[in-house]
């Protein structure tokens, strides 16, 4: 009798194991499809990079909110130019660059930004794509030099090659 009670206590505590293992696979795959950028945790972030759709290279040209690769997205570099804040974003999960501009105040007669990539073969730029007061470049790997371009009617503002 004594190993029936044995066996039944392992039923049990496995059953109890399986049902939770469940139910965090549950929260966690609701975290995935509600995760944002500024509610990212350290296991929110690894399944967002599941979700993204691109990588490196792969990720050229393309937009950083389309492809998932903009959610943990960080600052390089950042500075405020002529009433717009220009930052040169760097995604660890895509490993790609970009730039994003956003208006805060003054009255800048025209206002572009882009982001400039270096290489072999010369320089690519991507200019920023206006979605209100805030717009964004495209992306492109990390792996090459890159850097945030402000450009106004009184002259031209470079980051830094990163």
């Amino acid at each position: 009798m004594h190993v029936r009670t044995q066996a039944a206590h392992r039923s049990a505590t496995l059953l109890k194991t399986g049902l939770r293992m469940l139910v965090l696979a549950f929260v966690l795959a609701a975290g995935v499809l509600h995760a944002g950028p500024a509610s990212a945790t350290s296991s929110s972030q690894q399944a967002v990079s599941i979700l993204a759709t691109c990588s490196g290279n792969s990720c050229n040209y393309k937009d950083p909110q389309a492809t998932g690769c903009a959610a943990g997205a960080r600052n390089l570099d950042e500075w405020t130019y002529r009433g717009y804040r220009v930052e040169h974003r760097y995604s660890p999960t895509c490993r790609t660059v970009w730039v994003r501009a956003t208006y805060v105040s003054g009255n800048a007669y025209s206002f572009g930004a882009y982001l400039e990539t270096r290489l072999t073969a010369g320089n690519v730029r991507q200019n920023v794509l206006w979605r209100g007061n805030t717009g964004w470049s495209g992306m492109y790997s990390y792996t090459y030099y890159s850097r945030a371009v402000a450009v106004t009617n009184t002259g031209t503002y470079y980051g830094k090659w990163l």
